[in-house]
């Protein structure tokens, strides 16, 4: 929606009824679960649907992604920009005692899974996503981000037996 007001690349009709059709998809989802997510959660979920979504709309009109490797550069780039917040709001929200209590009692688990969400999910996925967006119209990319929750339910249903509901 932000790329069709903002972008000259605006979706097709087909476009149009593949995200109405990923729209009703989450409401699905949202219904088979018994709408029991709590209020602000779920404000904090769409904003940062909307912030991801303005992030996609001003890297393609940087317009400085051109070039093998320009798309892993405005990642890493972009990745040095947000430690200092974070810092700063577990420092506020959580306290040094907290931080410096997690920083000696780290476990082997947590910097795993730190150096997974940097690499690969960080580095390499929106590397290849910002190549992506230089390459292609926003319309013709973000749809395949309707894919999360199906990717993210069939996850659940192999890693921790999580069986959809018949509507979902």
């Amino acid at each position: 929606v932000l790329a069709a007001a903002w972008l000259p690349d605006g979706p097709s009709t087909a476009q149009h009824l593949g995200v109405a059709l990923g729209g009703a998809g989450l409401i699905t989802i949202a219904a088979g679960r018994g709408l029991s997510a709590p209020l602000l959660p779920l404000v904090v979920l769409v904003l940062a649907a909307v912030s991801w979504a303005v992030g996609n709309v001003l890297t393609r009109r940087a317009g400085a992604l051109s070039g093998p490797g320009a798309g892993l550069g405005v990642t890493v780039w972009s990745g040095l920009v947000v430690p200092v917040p974070a810092f700063l709001l577990s420092l506020v929200f959580e306290g040094p005692a907290a931080i410096g209590h997690a920083l000696g009692h780290v476990q082997w688990s947590a910097v795993l899974s730190t150096a997974y969400t940097a690499y690969l999910s960080s580095l390499v996925g929106y590397g290849i996503w910002n190549t992506l967006l230089a390459r292609h119209p926003v319309a013709k990319v973000t749809p395949f981000a309707m894919l999360v929750p199906v990717f993210g339910m069939a996850a659940a249903a192999l890693v921790y037996d999580e069986r959809p509901h018949t509507l979902e």
